[in-house]
């Protein structure tokens, strides 16, 4: 812990800090924190949970952290709220997926006064309302950044801000300001167009010479809706 000390306060000054978790999968039946959760690998055994902090430029650690192989992401910043707070740091920038996105880690964050960028889900009424506003003139040269070469588009919304008093269990309340940022890449979105089509087509091909392959029924099940088998053959596309 010493260590991890040393090294958070080398690094959180300078560079913003990488937060993210990946999976360990084992065969033993001894590791108590072996346990079946998310497998990130697709495999089915039960597995233990490797948080890691790390500066973004010197791609060096500052601190991990073992878990329960049980334990999904969101629940994961509890613990890394509480070892910040032990290491003492001061002006911290942490950058997280959105798997570690949800309204309680949100307050935590902003509770400890931690300075953070996280994905959200588009799905999230906050981000799909301004989308929504936005959708058509997103893509325009007034909001392409030459730079990262990406359509970028900020804006100010407040948050709903909630905290719990620990001893009388008071509910405090408070409007809190964030910024929604959105970020959209045209090449990507080809790419994906491109990979879809080609997924699309190969489902087609084999469903229409019979040789569908089992690895792939939810992609059938979600995608085509039946084969019409008359004398024409065709496939619904949902």
């Amino acid at each position: 812990m010493d260590y991890f000390k040393y090294q958070a306060k080398r690094h959180s000054c300078d560079e913003y800090l990488a937060f993210d978790t990946t999976s360990i999968s084992s065969y033993s039946a001894l590791i108590k924190q072996a346990k079946y959760g998310k497998n990130k690998e697709g495999d089915s055994l039960p597995q233990v949970n490797l948080a890691l902090l790390y500066g973004e430029e010197s791609m060096l650690p500052v601190y991990y952290r073992k878990l329960a192989g049980n334990i999904t992401d969101v629940k994961t910043i509890e613990n890394l709220v509480k070892d910040i707070d032990f290491f003492k740091l001061e002006k911290l920038k942490l950058v997280m997926d959105r798997g570690f996105y949800s309204e309680k880690n949100i307050n935590d964050l902003m509770k400890h006064h931690h300075k953070f960028l996280i994905g959200a889900k588009l799905s999230l009424s906050l981000v799909s309302n301004r989308l929504n506003k936005i959708r058509d003139d997103f893509v325009t040269h007034f909001n392409y950044n030459s730079e990262l070469k990406l359509y970028v588009m900020s804006f100010t919304e407040e948050w709903g801000y909630t905290e719990e008093k620990p001893r009388s269990g008071e509910a405090i309340t408070d409007k809190r300001r964030i910024y929604l940022r959105f970020y959209y890449n045209d090449q990507k979105a080809t790419d994906d167009k491109v990979r879809f089509n080609a997924m699309l087509d190969r489902l087609e091909n084999n469903l229409v010479n019979g040789t569908p392959d089992p690895e792939d029924t939810k992609l059938y099940r979600s995608t085509f809706g039946y084969m019409n088998t008359s004398k024409r053959k065709g496939i619904l596309v949902q």
